[in-house]
């Protein structure tokens, strides 16, 4: 009864040991529930880089299972685990597992993501939906005080999962699948830089029907949102620049000396030199 149980627990850790290298290797979403453990290790260590964390953690996966399986060989006659393995009832076994196995560990990190959805920023945007432009400068700077803390200069710099997903070609195809924007996953994260801050304003403003886009500075490192007012006029909307100032005004800004233009990115993915009509010449 005990070498039945062995065996059985042996078929189960085969039958998970393919299907976690190829989750934890090919997608980000997977370690999402340890991404502020991450946090947590590097802010107490300060020398080691996130990246370095990660593969650990995906090294030590494998290693911790590879242990258990050489030990249980050991103990048991190799041949007959294999030849075992090949009967009917215990590969409907290792299905079964492999199924059971998907399961938990996708819907780990997908509950956590769904719970994205259902925050903050869904609420801000049905509360704000319909409602006048000119108020978004009372509502918004409050909002994005209580949901996004700066990373710039921080440790959370090297933690901002948007990137991580986004830049990730099958992970970006899994969001799009679940209906979770990059804005989402900033709000759920709860910090970011400027970068971060525009892509959360320009994605509410959409949201509200109004037309949004991107702009960052050439020659200095910062970025913004912008929106087009009910007189077709565009404005900047961003907590350093300001609220719904006039683009051509922000040449003319002594704190952007250092800027030689302003390139703009529109939400169908165009991005277009606007310098001129930011005041640069």
């Amino acid at each position: 009864m005990e070498k039945t149980a062995r065996l059985i627990q042996m078929k189960i850790i085969l039958s998970l040991l393919p299907l976690f290298i190829l989750v934890f290797t090919c997608t980000k979403i997977s370690a999402i529930p340890f991404w502020f453990t991450y946090l947590d290790v590097v802010k107490a260590v300060q020398s080691i880089q996130p990246f370095q964390i990660y593969i650990t953690l995906k090294i030590a996966l494998i290693a911790v299972t590879g242990v258990l399986l050489l030990g249980f060989f050991h103990r048991h006659n190799s041949s007959q685990i294999i030849s075992k393995l090949r009967t009917r009832r215990i590969q409907k076994l290792i299905i079964s597992s492999l199924i059971i196995c998907s399961a938990i560990v996708l819907m780990l990190p997908f509950c956590f993501l769904l719970r994205v959805s259902q925050a903050e920023l869904d609420n801000f945007i049905m509360k704000n939906k319909g409602g006048e432009l000119e108020n978004f400068q009372f509502t918004l700077p409050k909002f994005l005080e209580q949901n996004i803390n700066s990373s710039w200069n921080q440790i959370e710099d090297y933690f901002e999962i948007d990137q991580e997903i986004f830049n990730s070609p099958i992970d970006c195809q899994i969001m799009k699948v679940m209906g979770i924007t990059r804005a989402d996953i900033i709000i759920y994260q709860g910090w970011g830089s400027c970068g971060q801050t525009a892509i959360v304003i320009e994605e509410i403003l959409h949201q509200c029907k109004y037309e949004s886009s991107r702009a960052r500075f050439i020659g200095i490192d910062h970025g913004w949102a912008e929106v087009k007012n009910d007189e077709g006029k565009w404005q900047i909307v961003d907590p350093h620049i300001g609220y719904f100032k006039d683009i051509g005004d922000l040449g003319s800004d002594t704190r952007f000396t250092d800027a030689t233009g302003v390139i703009v990115e529109f939400r169908n993915g165009t991005v277009v030199d606007m310098s001129k009509e930011h005041g640069y010449r």
